[in-house]
């Protein structure tokens, strides 16, 4: 099973984005969940201490609602 951690930065910023940013975020989620190496997704490994996490990319999602 995955599991998406989310920092409470990220909760936070969240909540203050538009609508249309939220619903593309949301999207991308969904479709991390199910295909995360999804080429629209651009999944990548974090560095530091996250090391071991991955993320993906949601600004360019966002710039179709624009």
């Amino acid at each position: 099973m995955r599991r998406i951690l989310y920092s409470s930065k990220f909760k936070k910023n969240l909540k203050k984005m538009p609508d249309f940013v939220k619903e593309a975020f949301l999207e991308k989620e969904s479709l991390f969940l199910s295909n995360p190496f999804h080429p629209s997704l651009e999944t990548h490994k974090l560095h530091g201490k996250y090391k071991e996490y991955w993320a993906f990319t949601l600004h360019r999602s966002v710039q179709n609602y624009v």
